[in-house]
């Protein structure tokens, strides 16, 4: 519950407290040790849980590779994952952390030869992993082979296409990423919209990517333009607008990557919070680079802790630095 919640440290204390541990409070803290990016303490909890007789069951593998994947631990997740062939094959979902652990390593390459050599078909999850992968480390050639097979399994996910779309603009091949939209536009496929949320004087505040319809919008965008962004120029910060559209002029790209949901939620907390604990957000998506870039600064000028739970971890961002070692 507490890593949950996103306090890891107080799990950690929890489960020193306790007289009995069985396999399920073991993954419990492996599990919450993943998530928040602290990967090395994961690896040692999972080696004293074999260590004191238990033998872990296919989520304790799942959660210590996830781990491994998460912290850049690329020797000990093969230590790990080669471990489960003492006492079973391993499945699908551990094939699938260790793809996400050699993509997120950079070792794109060795990554794609994995998914060739696995003894079963890759579902839609893992061709997806692997092209985020592709996408991070600028393989585009390789992002385009792997999208050809999702296709064929699992065609029209507005994901493949954001991705794919985003490789494109970084790469300046705006000619490619035009055709990906209007391939979009007429199958009919529609981008997620990134959405978040805060909760303040236990109320919940929902906020999506240049939202107009939240009670103070307008003085919340106008706190952030003028206020929030200007402290953080100040300081060094520049928004990245990399995957902005290429027609749009940098004003404009600046503009719409300002307005970003957690960035909107961020404001409304230094607006109007009474609180001087951490600023903690919820978010449906990925946190993209310019906003994790946005975070750290906003920790560092302003004196506060920022806690996000994106899509995949947790991310603590304390006095301009985060807890995933820009590693995500």
């Amino acid at each position: 519950m507490y890593s949950r919640c996103g306090d890891v440290d107080e799990s950690v204390k929890v489960f020193a407290e306790m007289g009995e541990r069985n396999l399920w409070t073991w993954t419990a803290l492996i599990n919450g040790l993943a998530v928040h990016g602290r990967g090395g303490e994961a690896v040692e909890v999972f080696d004293r849980m074999v260590a004191s007789g238990l033998q872990p069951d296919d989520i304790a593998y799942t959660g210590v590779l996830v781990a491994c994947s998460h912290s850049g631990l690329v020797d000990e997740g093969w230590r790990i994952f080669n471990s489960i062939w003492n006492v079973e094959e391993p499945l699908m979902e551990h094939y699938g952390c260790m793809v996400d652990l050699l993509g997120r390593a950079g070792l794109v390459k060795e990554a794609y030869d994995f998914v060739q050599k696995m003894p079963m078909k890759p579902n839609p999850v893992i061709w997806r992993t692997l092209l985020g992968a592709c996408v991070n480390h600028n393989h585009i050639e390789l992002a385009e082979t792997v999208e050809e097979r999702i296709q064929k399994v699992e065609p029209n996910h507005d994901g493949d296409y954001v991705l794919l779309s985003n490789a494109y603009c970084t790469a300046g091949r705006w000619a490619e990423k035009a055709g990906l939209m209007h391939a979009m536009e007429q199958k009919g496929i529609s981008k997620q919209l990134g959405c978040s949320w805060i909760n303040m004087d236990q109320e919940r505040h929902e906020f999506v990517s240049g939202d107009t319809k939240h009670p103070q919008a307008d003085q919340i965008r106008e706190f952030l333009v003028t206020s929030v962004m200007k402290a953080l120029r100040d300081e060094g910060y520049t928004p990245s607008v990399s995957s902005s559209m290429f027609d749009l002029e940098v004003e404009e790209k600046e503009e719409s990557v300002v307005h970003h949901s957690e960035k909107l939620a961020v404001a409304f907390a230094l607006l109007g919070s009474k609180d001087h604990g951490a600023i903690r957000i919820m978010k449906n998506l990925r946190i993209c680079g310019d906003c994790h870039s946005f975070m750290k600064h906003v920790s560092k000028t302003f004196d506060k802790e920022v806690v996000v739970r994106d899509r995949n971890r947790f991310h603590h961002f304390k006095q301009g630095c985060c807890s995933c070692g820009d590693y995500w």
